[in-house]
């Protein structure tokens, strides 16, 4: 006769194995917000608020261009710059997306004063503007000088002191400058009406001395006035 005690026993589930598995099922669950955190993380990018720098590198303020007005301009970025935009008198001319940045204008069918700026673009659409450059347009098509005329002092005049050398100027277009010189030197160049020199003869011993005025046009067209004086102090 068989006894029960050769018969084979399901293992009873103790309480530690139950606290176990509920242990590693709580890690797992609790691990779930921290990756789904990571991964959130990860997919986000932050967004680029910085705003490029462009500076106009030719042509320098106030010169006088003739023919083609070439700009040439260098931008900077934290990151990318995405492409730069050339204005002149505030209306866009052109965009370059490569480096070196430039870009050409026939100029010489509009003669006067121009603004010019550059404005650089990253891939966020951050921009930043240049400085404002001054240009000023040769006429070629004017060929006719100015007039000028030294009005004060007289030739021939005896001065002393400080003298105030006045003139009187004309031009089809404008008189852009007047050069003065004494004795073939250059000493003064005024760009504004009325032309005039506050000549020091102090320093200078009395002679005779020849002052002259040179009037300029914006296509550099010129004409010159001459006086000779005695300085006696």
């Amino acid at each position: 006769m068989h006894t029960a005690s050769n018969s084979k026993k399901i293992p009873l589930l103790t309480n530690n194995h139950f606290s176990y598995t509920n242990t590693l099922m709580l890690k797992r669950y609790s691990l779930l917000p921290v990756v789904f955190f990571v991964v959130l993380l990860t997919g986000c990018k932050s967004r680029d608020t910085e705003s490029p720098e462009v500076i106009i590198t030719y042509p320098p303020n106030n010169i006088y261009i003739e023919g083609t007005l070439e700009i040439k301009a260098e931008a900077i970025d934290n990151i990318k710059i995405k492409k730069v935009e050339f204005y002149i008198d505030g209306d866009l001319f052109s965009t370059d997306t490569t480096t070196p940045y430039s870009s050409l204008c026939s100029v010489s069918s509009n003669p006067n004063s121009h603004t010019i700026f550059a404005k650089a673009y990253d891939n966020e659409d951050n921009y930043g503007l240049s400085d404002i450059v001054n240009v000023f347009i040769l006429d070629t098509t004017d060929t006719e000088p100015p007039m000028i005329a030294i009005t004060v002092p007289a030739s021939g005049a005896a001065v002393t002191g400080t003298v105030e050398v006045k003139t009187e100027t004309s031009d089809n277009k404008d008189v852009s400058k007047v050069v003065f010189y004494v004795n073939g030197d250059s000493i003064s160049t005024s760009t504004t009406k009325p032309f005039t020199y506050l000549w020091d003869t102090m320093p200078l011993p009395n002679n005779s001395y020849t002052i002259l005025a040179k009037a300029y046009d914006p296509s550099n067209n010129w004409a010159n006035s001459m006086v000779t004086v005695r300085v006696l102090h």
